[in-house]
């Protein structure tokens, strides 16, 4: 599938993805900064775009303005294409485990569906919500659940749409109470809910629908044109035995996330069939003299961008050029589990270049998830449930 996919767009694009890389992005920047007449680049840079941050810094260092990177990737590591399926693992197991079920037992049934218990008077204990959702996913992957909904007919909730639901929400903590619900009527019986996300979620395009109704195609493919030029040139995975282990480590360390993150860097390859060498990859390292510091900000629960890679970053770059805000909070980036503290760090940086003092300053978020109002901390237009999340 994936070859195929690549011999088109080899047909369609021709030498396109080649021009693809990050490099090729930070010089797109670079020209809209020239194009602004800007002395120099200013920003909010979140996930893939601290890697494009990164980039910039070691291209042009001294045109780095006030930037603020926020959900840290070590971009340095996807050299190894592989790194990509591999170095999140255990954020997300955290995140799972200690953010959404220990918050949803914290909070109680009021909040939480999951929390409720089993029988009158029972207790719901986190280890006992963990074997609970074990039991439910080992179930659906056993024998998928049949599914109907009068206007899309029968269907199976399988187990890899349910593990996709759970990673993609960890991304997103307003998301929680949903999911907790979704959980909870599953473990009833009642796939009502489980169906109409995934209909909404999966099966994007309706080629049977009038095209000004059609909603966009995915482009996935898109993903591999970023992620693989950046280890065209390290070993890879010698055949498909070794791409089979390499998947089989990636879900037994994570089956939240181990599954999809493996399918992100299977395409490379058949993608260096077509495009062995890019035009551009940045090879240099952070060591470099920064017109103005990075502010850095790293979750200490972020499922795809662990705060150790925030750390390691901030030690790379060194203290002239880089401070570090803990974010104590849940979800892919801090803006989704907002903090007045780090809120107010990264304003004072833009506005009026203030930085901490300290290499390391931690702030708490506003709110716990599940807490009263706190879906409405980012607005209904931030939360809709069924925002595909098929990102980093």
């Amino acid at each position: 599938m994936n070859d195929a996919m690549f011999q088109y767009c080899l047909s369609k694009y021709g030498d396109l993805p080649r021009f693809m890389t990050t490099a090729f992005v930070v010089r797109d920047l670079e020209n809209i900064r020239l194009a602004l007449g800007e002395d120099e680049l200013t920003g909010f840079m979140v996930s893939y775009g601290t890697g494009i941050a990164q980039t910039y810094a070691g291209m042009f260092p001294d045109r780095v303005g006030r930037m603020i990177l926020d959900g840290n990737e070590f971009f340095s590591d996807y050299r190894d294409v592989t790194a990509f399926a591999s170095n999140t693992f255990d954020n997300v197991t955290d995140a799972w485990r200690d953010g959404f079920l220990a918050n949803c037992v914290s909070a109680g049934p009021d909040a939480c569906a999951l929390a409720r218990p089993e029988r009158k008077g029972g207790v719901v204990t986190l280890e006992s919500l963990e074997a609970r959702m074990d039991a439910l996913m080992a179930s659906v992957a056993q024998r998928p659940m049949p599914a109907y909904l009068e206007d899309s007919g029968p269907s199976l909730i399988t187990y890899r749409f349910l593990v996709d639901a759970i990673f993609e929400s960890m991304y997103v903590p307003p998301w929680w109470p949903r999911l907790s619900e979704l959980l909870f009527n599953l473990e009833a019986g009642n796939t009502t809910g489980a169906l109409q996300r995934m209909n909404k979620e999966w099966w994007t395009t309706d080629p049977g629908a009038p095209s000004k109704d059609r909603q966009p195609p995915a482009n996935d493919e898109l993903v591999s044109m970023v992620i693989c030029p950046e280890g065209f040139d390290q070993p890879q995975p010698e055949n498909l035995d070794a791409w089979g282990a390499t998947w089989q480590n990636a879900t037994q360390a994570s089956w939240i996330s181990g599954d999809m993150r493996f399918y992100y860097v299977l395409p490379c390859r058949q993608f260096y069939k077509y495009w062995p060498t890019p035009a551009e990859v940045y090879r240099g390292g952070l060591n470099k003299t920064l017109k103005n510091p990075l502010l850095l900000i790293s979750g200490t629960n972020d499922p795809a961008t662990p705060l150790r890679h925030g750390r390691r970053l901030r030690e790379a770059l060194g203290s002239e050029n880089a401070r570090l805000v803990v974010h104590h909070g849940y979800g892919h980036g801090s803006h989704v589990d907002p903090s007045d503290c780090t809120d107010a760090i990264g304003r004072e940086y833009i506005l009026k270049g203030v930085l901490p003092d300290a290499d390391e300053t931690h702030c708490d978020a506003n709110a716990k998830p599940f807490s009263p109002g706190y879906q409405d901390a980012l607005g209904e237009a931030e939360i809709t449930w069924n925002l595909p999340m098929r990102q980093h």
